[in-house]
């Protein structure tokens, strides 16, 4: 009876030694999501409410609106799920409007639950001064 005892205590350990080593092999994963996109900031633009528009070549422009010009400098307007390579961005505020046109993106990886870890989200920040 104590040698059955043993080798169950001994089986028990190596399990165990098992499981603790794989656990140090690796950081945990959080649950963080996030969002791939373009991020477009716009400064100096006049007091009020502002429009930036996204154009890519062969698709229709996706709309988004800044409550305050304040916003649209920060956090800016996030274009999720857009990712071009180039594009167009067309900013109109009260009479102000004008365009810029924007060519080579550079997209970043962002692993927000830690190496090795999903998801994986792309984006770009473009900044302008109106």
């Amino acid at each position: 009876m104590l040698a059955s005892h043993r080798k169950r205590h001994r089986a028990t350990l190596a399990l165990l030694s098992a499981l603790l080593s794989a656990c140090g092999t690796s950081e945990p994963c959080t649950l963080i999501g996030c969002e791939s996109g373009l991020i477009v900031r716009v400064s100096g633009l006049p007091d009020g409410e502002a429009t930036i528009a996204l154009q890519v070549a062969g698709q229709e422009p996706v709309i988004r609106k800044c409550q305050s010009t304040a916003t649209c400098e920060l956090p800016g307007v996030q274009f999720t799920d857009q990712t071009p390579a180039s594009a167009t961005i067309l900013v109109t505020s009260g009479d102000f409007s004008k365009s810029f046109v924007v060519t080579d993106l550079d997209y970043e990886d962002h692993r927000p639950n830690g190496p090795g870890c999903p998801p994986v989200c792309r984006t770009a920040v473009v900044t302008f001064s109106a």
